[in-house]
Order: structure tokens, then C-alpha cells, then sequence
């Protein structure tokens, strides 16, 4: 018995080193905490999961940061606009919705406290790392990918210095069948349930908007850019074009600009570098763009 727990205590040992000082300096999600803790004031801030976080790449002189990460719920959007509203200042705010933020896989159990995050006082840091449940929940899958990678964690992606992450990579056309097989995976995540309009995230949505509002901050929402491949058929699905009707018909109550830019490039996939995510050349033109019609400039 002694000797078990001797050696669980050393596994344990080890694989929170592990994820302290291998894992966590390469994870884009600790790359992103310390970059919003770097942010003081800006004229633009964007926030969103994973179709802004890679979408949106302003230039340096526009003073716009991108505060978006891969699949947060807007429920964690939410709390990390409050954090940097109470914390922070912006001239502006952009918010990336979509119909896919009220469906059943973003509300899963495996999801960080954004409190011990985004606090001023950043609880996380005098926190184990084995205690993130997304580190924890992936920890095998780490230790096979640094022992396939010789003795590193990869990341295909580049963080960039106004809070982006960038793949510099096209979208195969016409699709393989591995994207077919991506697909297949991305409208299963993306069908709504028959009670998505009953969702708590509708009224939390509401209250942010009415938020950033009373503090007299010009607010554009906007849903980002996908391809045809990807659109069309999660266009068909029951309950995606109603959900968009809603999220047109809340901004229209509140009186904020929402663009729907789903077909934005048409069939144009150079932009993209799957089928529902843009790549670095799009993310550059797109934010351009995107602050112009936001009418932020």
C-alpha cells in the first residue's frame, strides 16, 4: 500500500510539472489569459470562441485585441466582458454570436471557472494546473503527443501580438473525405435541441448587450464567415434559421447592429482554412472589413 501511494504521489508530482512547464507555455488558452491581463486600454475589443479568436486579426494601428477563445460558451464570454469592463477600458466592443452558442455540446461539464481566471487577482496561479479540468481531462493525449513530437507539445497555430490565433494554411477544395468526415462531426455538434430558444444563454446575452450600453460603449455584433460546404447543409437543419432570427430579432430590441456575414466570401474558399473557420489572409481582410462596417473606424 505504501509503495502505491508513493508512486500515485510521484505521478501525480510529475504530471503537474508536466503541465506547468510544458504543457501550459505552448496551450493558446494560457497564452490568451496573459495576454488579456496585458491589456489595459484600447479602442477596440473583441470577444467570441474560436470562429473570432482565428478570424479577426486587425492591424496594429487599429488598436483593436482579439479576447476570443476556442469553444468558450457565451455564458464564459459573458463573464469575461464583465471582468474587463469592471477592470478595463474600450472605446468599442465587438461580440461574435451565432446559432451554434446555444447548442447542447457548449454547455458540457469540462469547462474552466473563468472567475480564477479573469480576476484581477488571478486566483489560477497559485492553483495546481491539474486542477484546470481541460488540461486534466487531456492529460494522455499530452504525454502521447510529446513523446510523437520528440520530447515537445505542438501547435500548428501563431499567437499573434494582438491576441489572435493564426493558421496559415487553405481550406482543400473540392473537399477531401476527411472534411466530409468533419463535417459530418461539425452538424451533429452544431443541431439544435428543440429547446434552444428556452436557454438561460438567450437572457445573458441581453443583459451583456444592455451592459456595455449603459456604459455608453458602441457595440456591433456580427456572425463570422463559414463556406458553402458548411453553411448549406447546417442552414437546412430544423432549428438554425430560427435561432438566427432570434439573435436578428434580440438586436433589433436593443437597438445594436448585427451582421450576418455568413456568406461574406461567397464561394470563395482562399480565405478559409476549413470549412467554418477563416485562416490568416482572411483574418486580416476580414477585420479590416469588419471594423468598417461595424463602423468603428
Amino acid at each position: 500500500m505504501a509503495v502505491a501511494l508513493i508512486v500515485m504521489f510521484c505521478l501525480l508530482v510529475i504530471s503537474e510539472l508536466f503541465l506547468r512547464f510544458i504543457v501550459a507555455p505552448s496551450d493558446n488558452f494560457y497564452k490568451q489569459v496573459r495576454f488579456y491581463h496585458s491589456v489595459k486600454s484600447v479602442d477596440i475589443a473583441a470577444f467570441g470562441d474560436s470562429r473570432l479568436s482565428q478570424g479577426f486579426y486587425p492591424p496594429k494601428d487599429s488598436d483593436a485585441v482579439n479576447l476570443a477563445y476556442a469553444s468558450e460558451s457565451f455564458e464564459q464570454i459573458a463573464q469575461k466582458i464583465d471582468y474587463f469592463l469592471e477592470n478595463k477600458k474600450t472605446e468599442k466592443i465587438i461580440i461574435q454570436v451565432g446559432h451554434h452558442m446555444f447548442a447542447e455540446y457548449r454547455f458540457g461539464d469540462q469547462r474552466r471557472q473563468y472567475d480564477i481566471f479573469f480576476q484581477n487577482d488571478q486566483p489560477w496561479k497559485e492553483r495546481l494546473y491539474l486542477r484546470d479540468p481541460v488540461l486534466r481531462g487531456n492529460l494522455l493525449n499530452y504525454w502521447q503527443l510529446f513523446f510523437l513530437a520528440g520530447g515537445k507539445i505542438p501547435n500548428q497555430s501563431n499567437f499573434s501580438d494582438n491576441g489572435a490565433v493564426l493558421l496559415d494554411m487553405q481550406m482543400t477544395m473540392p473537399p477531401t473525405p476527411k472534411q466530409y468526415a468533419y463535417r459530418r462531426t461539425r452538424i451533429k455538434e452544431h443541431t439544435l435541441t428543440d429547446d434552444y430558444d428556452e436557454r438561460e444563454t438567450w437572457n445573458i446575452l441581453r443583459a451583456t448587450i444592455r451592459r456595455i450600453k449603459a456604459k455608453d460603449i458602441p457595440l456591433c455584433l456580427v456572425s463570422f464567415p463559414v463556406t458553402p460546404f458548411y453553411a448549406i447543409p447546417v442552414m437546412e437543419l430544423k432549428n438554425t434559421r430560427p435561432a438566427f432570427d432570434k439573435i436578428e430579432q434580440l438586436a433589433t430590441e436593443e437597438n445594436v447592429p448585427y451582421l450576418m456575414y455568413w456568406d461574406y466570401y461567397g464561394e470563395d474558399t482562399t480565405y478559409f482554412r476549413n470549412l467554418d473557420h477563416l485562416n490568416k489572409t482572411g483574418a486580416r481582410d476580414f477585420a479590416i472589413n469588419l471594423i468598417d462596417d461595424c463602423g468603428f473606424n
